[in-house]
């Protein structure tokens, strides 16, 4: 289906297929077959059978849009894209684009010119040409949808692989960019992760490795039992739906202490940026049961999957990313023995955590334990901040996994 039509003076053209079935397919190397392609300007514009055309001179200027109908499906609410987060729609969007032209191309120069003045500074033209590439790849690879409160949500598709969506260990090596440019993009990242994790089927004290496959966010598909067949380029169950006690994932293929680690340094590294605490609090009793998670099994998680799954599971490949991980978080109130001291809530907390979590008893031998208490609770405990009421930022309770040695 196409046509074309005019509205304040802008000429559009759009095509189509007839028969529209929004977020039917998902997978990897799959593409979008619905929706409109449009294309507007002055000019005159076209439609037909062979797509759309548009006839100018030397300076000819155009817009090109697609309008996805529903961008994700998040979780069972189908998602526009974020600029229709309020109701507006393409057109609209495309008669602002007009209007506006010249502010956001030359916001756009700006931004190309600090990048690349940056990157001359940094690494001569190579690396400028390096940067201009990547930082367009980087972000060309997400979604940014509103979720049901209007808060970012910022959903990365595999590509090469099984097509997940909102994958952890693609959203880790992403956040450099994101926190140079808006720490809000880096919350965007862990949203969705946090609201599956809080889900009843989400059983365990460890984070998910995913929320879906490409364009379906409606839960973890890695390491899922796969009750029903689904090749690339059909749906997986709604696992979002699905009860505590449906059990449906192996635990032997998840990435316990990897992704604990990479949502944590995440979250760490976007208050840092922002000075914003309001999402980490929300969430702490689910950030609590990773912290511990890291305690417990973090120096000898058994045998785990990493993001290079493709080796297999192999012991004590967790080991450097979990220091890493306490190193990052550490650096948050001050390292070594010259700590400086935490300005705002929570200052001694990790030595109370330490205090707290020795008395509990530890699966590793008591030496190191109390080394990692120590690292631990000063690092994560100080930069995630608690409230400094008293209260153990690690709560007792039945644990459902009990790790690798399970």
């Amino acid at each position: 289906i196409w046509d074309t039509f005019d509205t304040k003076g802008l000429k559009t053209a759009y095509v189509g297929r007839r028969e529209q079935k929004p977020l039917s397919h998902s997978g990897d190397h799959i593409t979008i077959d619905w929706g409109y392609l449009f294309l507007a300007g002055k000019d005159p514009v076209t439609a037909g059978e062979g797509g759309l055309s548009i006839t100018g001179g030397a300076n000819l200027e155009c817009m090109i849009a697609y309008e996805d109908v529903a961008s994700i499906n998040y979780f069972g609410r189908l998602t526009p894209a974020w600029y229709a987060r309020n109701g507006k729609n393409l057109v609209q969007m495309l008669t602002e684009m007009d209007a506006r032209r010249a502010e956001i191309l030359n916001r756009c120069r700006v931004l190309d010119e600090k990048i690349r003045s940056e990157s001359l500074k940094i690494g001569g033209e190579d690396y400028a040409l390096i940067t201009a590439a990547s930082y367009r790849q980087c972000l060309g690879a997400h979604k940014l949808i509103a979720d049901e409160n209007g808060e970012m949500v910022f959903l990365s598709k595999e590509n090469d692989s099984n097509g997940c969506i909102g994958t952890v260990d693609v959203s880790y090596p992403s956040i450099p960019l994101m926190l140079l440019e808006n720490p809000e993009f880096v919350k965007g990242l862990c949203r969705p992760i946090l609201k599956f994790a809080e889900m009843p089927v989400w059983r365990y004290d460890f984070a998910p490795h995913d929320v879906g496959r490409y364009p379906n966010a409606t839960g973890q598909v890695y390491a899922a039992k796969v009750r029903v067949h689904t090749p690339n380029g059909s749906t997986y169950p709604p696992y979002y739906l699905y009860p505590a006690s449906s059990d449906p994932y192996h635990f032997a293929y998840q990435m316990p202490v990897e992704e604990c680690g990479n949502m944590l340094i995440m979250l760490a590294a976007a208050w840092r940026a922002d000075g914003d605490l309001s999402l980490v609090k929300r969430h702490m009793p689910t950030l609590e049961k990773w912290v511990r998670y890291l305690i417990d099994f973090g120096e000898d998680p058994g045998e785990q999957l990493c993001t290079d799954d493709f080796a297999g599971r192999e012991p004590f490949r967790q080991g450097g990313l979990r220091r890493g991980c306490l190193r990052s978080a550490e650096e948050g109130p001050g390292r070594g023995r010259n700590r400086r001291k935490v300005s705002g809530p929570g200052p001694g907390t990790g030595r109370q955590l330490g205090k707290a979590l020795r008395r509990r008893g530890s699966y590793l031998p008591h030496l190191r334990r109390q080394r990692l208490e120590h690292e631990v609770q000063h690092g994560l405990g100080q930069a995630l901040r608690p409230e400094p009421d008293g209260r153990r930022l690690l709560r007792p309770g039945k644990r459902l996994v009990q790790g690798p040695h399970q």
